[in-house]
């Protein structure tokens, strides 16, 4: 639940930075390029919709595509172990 809320509070400081670092008026000569704002933003839209999914995740929405949390790997581990602990108590 600790990696929900600062994941919530990590756009704030990159679109703050994307804002400052974009503005020649306090960056003079150091304002970033077009291509770097452009990245920038794309980057800071990627966690931000990352962080829509985890909230929603969170609050128990079923996301189409999603697994629910599980692995195949720990859903087949989860089998051998119930498949051997049901055959012990049939012997």
């Amino acid at each position: 639940m600790s990696q929900v809320v600062l994941s919530m509070a990590l756009p704030l400081p990159m679109i703050s930075l994307l804002s400052f670092t974009g503005r020649p008026d306090i960056m003079g000569a150091f304002t970033n390029s077009r291509l770097t704002r452009i990245v920038a933003l794309i980057g800071t839209a990627v966690v931000l919709a990352v962080n829509v999914v985890l909230i929603a995740q969170t609050l128990g929405v079923p996301i189409p595509g999603l697994s629910s949390g599980e692995s195949g790997l720990v859903r087949g581990a989860t089998r051998l172990l119930d498949e051997r602990r049901s055959s012990a108590f049939c012997l």
